[in-house]
């Protein structure tokens, strides 16, 4: 689908990927819904998920290919 996301969706989107870095996010989605679309409400929401902070800061998510493999668990390959 060609053209501009609404901000509404973004930040539903922003939620869940916050979510996926053990953020706590709870509150956010009801928050996003009841503001409607003033953007100036969903900015400021927006800056509050930018701003969270991680509750398990010091997960294991190597980039590279050594740590990765070091990490992951014994198996058939």
């Amino acid at each position: 689908m060609a053209g501009w996301a609404r901000l509404k969706d973004l930040l539903v989107e922003e939620v869940k990927q916050r979510s996926d870095e053990a953020c706590l996010v709870d509150g956010f989605l009801e928050r996003i819904e009841e503001s409607g679309d003033n953007q100036s409400e969903l900015m400021a929401i927006y800056a509050e998920l930018c701003a969270l902070e991680l509750t398990h800061p010091n997960r294991d998510e190597p980039d590279e290919l050594e740590e990765i493999r070091r990490l992951r668990p014994n198996g058939p390959r």
